[in-house]
């Protein structure tokens, strides 16, 4: 079945749009949240954008599509109209610490299941149901391997982790926000595709999930990926970034620019 198509209850991987802009990303994963153990789909910052939005699967002008939920967080940071605002601005310029957003998935609308046999809960023993456990999350790893798959690209990815702390430029339509602690990836195939965004990054090795695709750099050399952060950390804190960082970052994106191509 395409990734873009409806499908109730929706896995990882498939095709969610945010009601309050024109582009439509990938549903991440669906895990556990907060103290209360909410059930969540996270997805990109620049995928989900606004709280109180509404989410639909597949995009909201797809035959068949239907709401799944409402936005209910996303990791502040200050938007700029363009980069040069955020290199020019004197006053307080700031980034998000992450490039991710979750939204509260209404009951039977979201599977814990990620497309194309990524996740798809533990063995069954004979003779006995078990039902798909909550993903669990961690902190990435320098050097280990991942898989995801979006939406557009529709095919399991993989590459490696080759760095933890990447900053880019990412949209948060209209505006553009800065993004730090990004992990750069080196894939093992080619680029992904626009809507590729929000895909869950799976550890190869225990299945967990250890980030979220954010699209690639420039050159499309590499992929991009926000980590995940704890459910105890304030997603309205982010960071302030001092001139002379901004100089120094300046200097970086006007000659390779190591921002990403949104996706």
């Amino acid at each position: 079945m395409p990734l873009d198509a409806p499908c109730k209850p929706t896995p990882g991987g498939y095709e969610i749009q945010c009601a309050t802009i024109p582009l439509a990303g990938t549903l991440g994963a669906t895990i556990l949240w907060g103290p209360e153990r909410h059930r969540i789909g996270m997805s990109n910052a620049h995928v989900l954008v606004r709280p109180g939005s509404p989410v639909w699967q597949p995009r909201q002008s797809a035959p068949g599509s239907r709401r799944i939920g409402v936005v209910e967080a996303v990791c502040a940071g200050k938007e700029y109209p363009d980069p040069d605002a955020y290199f020019d601005d004197g006053k307080y310029r700031s980034d998000a610490l992450f490039d991710f957003a979750y939204f509260l998935a209404g009951d039977g609308e979201t599977s814990t299941e990620i497309a194309g046999g990524l996740y798809s809960g533990p063995p069954v023993v004979e003779g006995q149901e078990i039902a798909l456990p909550a993903l669990e999350t961690r902190a990435p790893k320098k050097g280990e391997l991942v898989q995801w798959i979006g939406k557009s690209t529709a095919r399991i990815q993989r590459g490696e982790i080759v760095d933890l702390d990447r900053w880019a430029f990412m949209s948060r339509h209209p505006n553009v926000i800065g993004v730090s602690g990004l992990l750069k990836i080196r894939p093992e195939g080619g680029p992904g595709e626009n809507g590729d965004s929000g895909a869950a990054l799976v550890a190869v090795d225990d299945r967990h999930v250890v980030g979220l695709y954010c699209g690639s750099t420039a050159d499309n050399k590499f992929e991009m990926g926000s980590r995940i952060p704890d459910d105890s950390f304030d997603l309205g804190l982010s960071v302030q970034v001092s001139d002379a960082t901004a100089a120094f970052r300046r200097k970086l994106y006007e000659a390779d620019r190591p921002s990403c191509v949104v996706m």
